[in-house]
Order: structure tokens, then C-alpha cells, then sequence
């Protein structure tokens, strides 16, 4: 959930400050790519190139690293999300170092903004058993309703809790937006910086937590 909020605050940073890009919604992307390429011309077009060749590497990055981990090194789901966590603090890192130090080198910036967004849908993708996507609201908002329906027709505890968990992404992400909007003044710094913090404390609360015993591990699963 702490992802969702993050990616609602990236996205609209790069909506408001990079003629209408999206670091996470690529089908957003590709639309506006392709209106401003007939109403523009390429080169006003070619700003939203970047971040989806960005969105496209992260996407492959954290495939083959998830897999990596799970299969190779053969480490805990908990040691993974300490690790995932890290890489996403790092990530955030090399942002705020190039907003800072490389300030006009947009197209960059945005392909490492793409990168990171992809690298968050890939990883963060789970509220509880539920799969969810922490950056792109279409598929979320479907099942929603789709399952809202479900309940309706078969009213279930287990339907009932994805329908929460639906929900509050949902709403989660637009806090995300406003926050990203209006407190942090599309600011480029205070959005990573935020992000840095928030994942930190995560970070540090994964730290403090137990490795479930193995006999707890079987019986979850």
C-alpha cells in the first residue's frame, strides 16, 4: 500500500511537469505519444519514448531478479522483500542524484522514472492473497467491480476482503495524486525524498520482523 501511494505521487509528477507522461500507465503513454505525433510533430511526441523504453527495461530487470532470488539463492519471501525494498530505496536514490546533479537531462530522468515504475508493478503487486497493481488503476478498478458483482451473487468473507483490498489501493493512489499535486509542489526532490523515507521506515520494519519458523511456513502455505 506504501508502493501505491508512492506511484500516485511519481505519476503525478510526470503527468504535471512532462506534457502529460506517466511513468507507470504506459497504454496513457502510448495515446498521447500518438496524439501529439499527428497534432505535433515527432520531436513533441518523442518525450514519451524515454519513459516507456525506461518502463520496458524495469519490467525485464525485475522479472529476471524476482526469479533470481526465488529460484537461484533459494532465500526467505521475507528476506526477499527486505532485499526488493532496498533496491527500491537505491533506485529512488539515483533519481534525486540526477534531478540534482543532471537537471536538464529530462529524457534520463524520465527513462529511470519509467524504470523504477515498472520495477514497483513488477514487485509490490500484493495487498494480503489479493493481486493488485500499485500504479495503474484500469485493471484494479475492473476487478472491483467485477467482484462487487461476485459478492452480490455469492456473498463471501474471502470476496469481501479482496473487495477491501481493491478499494483501498483505489483510494490509497488518488491520496497518492493529491499528495503529489498540491503538498509537494511537483518537486522532484521532496517526491523521492518521500519516497526514500517512506520506504526506509518499511525497510526498518521488515528489519525488526521474524522469519516465520519453517512448521509455520507449511502451514501457511
Amino acid at each position: 500500500m506504501s508502493q501505491t501511494l508512492f506511484m500516485g505521487m511519481i505519476d503525478a509528477y510526470t503527468f504535471n511537469t512532462f506534457n502529460g507522461t506517466f511513468a507507470s500507465a504506459q497504454t496513457g503513454n502510448l495515446v498521447i505519444f500518438g496524439i501529439a505525433l499527428v497534432k505535433e510533430g515527432f520531436q513533441k511526441a518523442s518525450i514519451h519514448i524515454p519513459v516507456f523504453a525506461g518502463f520496458l527495461v524495469g519490467a525485464i530487470f525485475a522479472q529476471l531478479i524476482r526469479k533470481y532470488l526465488k529460484k537461484s539463492l533459494e532465500i526467505s519471501p521475507l528476506n526477499q522483500l527486505r532485499f526488493f525494498t532496498v533496491i527500491s530505496i537505491v533506485i529512488s536514490g539515483i533519481i534525486l542524484l540526477i534531478e540534482e546533479a543532471l537537471p536538464s537531462a529530462t529524457s534520463l530522468l524520465l527513462i529511470t522514472l519509467g524504470f523504477f515504475a515498472s520495477y514497483e508493478l513488477t514487485i509490490f503487486n500484493h495487498i494480503g492473497k489479493t493481486s493488485v497493481n500499485n500504479g495503474i488503476m484500469t485493471g484494479n478498478i475492473k476487478n472491483f467491480g467485477n467482484l462487487i458483482s461476485d459478492f452480490i451473487q455469492n456473498p463471501q468473507k474471502e470476496i469481501g476482503f479482496k473487495i477491501c483490498h481493491y478499494g483501498i489501493n483505489i483510494i490509497i493512489f488518488i491520496c497518492g495524486v493529491i499528495v503529489g499535486t498540491f503538498y509537494l509542489s511537483q518537486l522532484a526532490e521532496s517526491i523521492m525524498l518521500t519516497g526514500i523515507l517512506l520506504n526506509s521506515v518499511i525497510l526498518l520494519g521488515l528489519l525488526i520482523t521474524k522469519d516465520p519458523a519453517p512448521q509455520e511456513t507449511v502451514n501457511n502455505q
